[in-house]
C-alpha cells in the first residue's frame, strides 16, 4: 500500500491583495488628480519686451503675462517670437474651474 501525502497551498492572497490597491490607487489618482493636466504644452506667441533684468528679457505674452527669457539681445519695446512650455492646467481653464468652484462655497 502506498502512502499518499496531500499538500494543502494556501491561497497568494497578499498578491490578490497587492493588486486591488494598486489598482484604486490608479482609479483615484485618474479621477481626482487628472494626469493630463501636468503634461508641459509648447506655446509660441508674440510677446513686448518689457524690460532686462540680469537673469534675461522679461516678455509680456498676451497668453501667460510675463516669462522670463533668458538668452536675448533685443531692447525694451521691441517686439519678439517667444517659445516656452506651461503645464496644460494654465491653459485649458483648469485654474477658472477650480476658482468657480471655490467661490461657491465661500460665504
Amino acid at each position: 500500500m502506498q502512502k499518499t501525502e496531500q499538500k494543502e497551498e494556501k491561497s497568494p492572497w497578499i498578491k490578490y491583495v497587492g493588486i486591488v490597491f494598486a489598482a484604486s490607487v490608479v482609479l483615484i489618482l485618474t479621477t481626482l488628480v487628472p494626469v493630463w493636466n501636468w503634461i508641459p504644452i509648447q506655446i509660441t506667441e508674440e510677446g513686448t519686451v518689457l524690460a532686462i533684468t540680469e537673469n534675461g528679457c522679461v516678455i509680456d505674452t498676451p497668453t501667460m503675462g510675463m516669462p522670463i527669457i533668458q538668452k536675448c539681445s533685443v531692447q525694451p519695446g521691441e517686439v519678439v517670437e517667444v517659445t516656452y512650455f506651461v503645464p496644460g492646467k494654465m491653459i485649458n481653464g483648469y485654474y477658472d474651474r477650480m476658482q468657480a468652484k471655490a467661490d461657491l462655497v465661500q460665504p
